[in-house]
């Protein structure tokens, strides 16, 4: 028989789902004014996409960092206002931050 696997949210990435949560957050950052877009897949596991420069209008390209880990100190505030309120994991919206205004 084989090994039983430990399940914690880390093993989550190691499955193939984790490629869906990838491909939604670059439908989200398919609009332009989009800079970060946050999934939250466990209370201890994000995936962040984020956009490194602001898209101008000769842009042919654009270069995204993903970041797949532990929350930040923001992020883990959010995640207990979420398990305050009854949310369960992974929150099915994704968090959207956009770009500052220029004055």
């Amino acid at each position: 028989m084989g090994k039983e696997m430990k399940c914690d949210s880390y093993s989550y990435i190691c499955n193939h789902l984790w490629l869906r949560h990838v491909y939604r957050l670059l439908a989200v950052m398919a609009d332009t004014s989009v800079r970060r877009a946050t999934q939250y897949l466990a209370p201890n596991l994000t995936a962040k996409l984020t956009r490194q420069r602001r898209f101008g209008r000769r842009d042919r390209q654009s270069t995204f960092l993903l970041t797949i880990g532990r929350p930040n100190y923001a992020e883990r505030k959010f995640i207990a206002a979420c398990q305050k309120a009854g949310e369960s994991f992974p929150v099915k919206k994704i968090q959207v931050k956009q770009w500052a205004k220029p004055k």
